[in-house]
């Protein structure tokens, strides 16, 4: 039980959570990030398995992309069209998530036949990573400009939160403690 814990916890994070860490400069950011992926992810998986009795194995990965590729477009265009500040600091990485690993590989997995409830794990993790993101931004922000959203927290002078470094560093604490609550959830279910 442990190992697919540790799989599904490297999947998060050397496939899925390395883009977005990008966006998470601020908790609006990564909120419409989050909002993008749970989108992309959800109505990705959806149409691919409405599609599974069409899609050969030939064409698989063709017509995920293409799919995947469709609905970051349109997000893209909608955050655009409605969210000008958002698009401003996320636009270029929406279009990053049509190729994103983690969001490819719930709708590729959305085509096969094997995964009788894959919707649904799919519209869970995808919850569950957008929480990720959004708590990995809101600490990113609250440390970096002492700020969270239009509340001024404090004077902050850890401007390195607000850069590269600051993302990964940030996202090092989040993995740390994802790993932490499964391990301990896991010893829990052991001793019982």
């Amino acid at each position: 039980m442990e190992d697919k814990y540790r799989k599904i916890l490297a999947e998060v994070v050397f496939f899925g959570i390395t883009p977005a860490l990008a966006a998470t400069i601020n908790s609006a950011a990564s909120l419409s990030m989050a909002v993008g992926i749970i989108f992309i992810m959800v109505l990705s998986t959806i149409v691919m398995r409405l599609m599974r009795k069409l899609v050969t194995e030939e064409n698989k990965v063709f017509v995920t992309l293409v799919v995947t590729a469709l609905f970051a477009s349109i997000f893209q265009m909608v955050t655009e069209a409605y969210a000008m500040e958002a698009y401003k600091e996320i636009g270029i990485y929406i279009a990053l998530c049509s190729i994103n690993m983690m969001v490819f590989g719930a709708a590729y997995g959305g085509a096969g036949y094997e995964e009788k409830n894959i919707v649904g794990r799919v519209v869970l993790f995808s919850i569950v990573f957008g929480i990720v993101v959004f708590a990995v931004g809101s600490l990113r922000e609250i440390l970096g400009a002492g700020t969270w959203g239009r509340l001024v927290l404090f004077s902050s002078k850890a401007q390195i939160f607000q850069k590269a470094p600051g993302a990964y560093m940030t996202g090092a604490v989040a993995t740390a403690v994802v790993a932490f609550i499964v391990k301990k959830s896991t010893k829990k279910k052991e001793a019982k």
